[in-house]
């Protein structure tokens, strides 16, 4: 019994081991939320430009390259040239 009573003590957890165990699942929970958050911006990004890609895939025969590169230009004004980096 005694025995039973020592192996329970050692089981049991410091308050700075439960404090360390909490901040490790916070920690794990924000970069997992950062991960989530990043494929979202991503996916709405892509949304965002599917539209263009739809227009240069049903007019690719057509466009020239100085239309081509006008629409380059006015994307990355508009979304931003980081777009390109993440991609």
């Amino acid at each position: 019994m005694i025995e039973n009573n020592c192996n329970e003590q050692k089981k049991k957890k410091t308050f700075t081991e439960l404090k360390e165990e909490i901040k490790q699942q916070k920690q794990k929970a924000i970069r997992e939320a950062n991960k989530k958050i990043k494929a979202l911006e991503k996916k709405e990004k892509e949304q965002k430009l599917k539209p263009y890609f739809k227009l240069v895939e049903k007019y690719i025969d057509n466009i020239s390259d100085k239309d081509l590169e006008i629409m380059m230009n006015y994307i990355e004004t508009k979304f931003g040239k980081n777009y390109n980096e993440e991609c």
